[in-house]
């Protein structure tokens, strides 16, 4: 499986998608 954030500029909302997901892994509520 490819890295979701190593995307293409044209890509930018899918990476901020990605950065989105990764927080709420990294901080996710108790």
């Amino acid at each position: 499986m490819t890295n979701c954030c190593d995307v293409t500029p044209k890509q930018v909302p899918v990476k901020f998608i990605c950065v989105e997901l990764l927080r709420s892994r990294l901080f996710r509520p108790s």
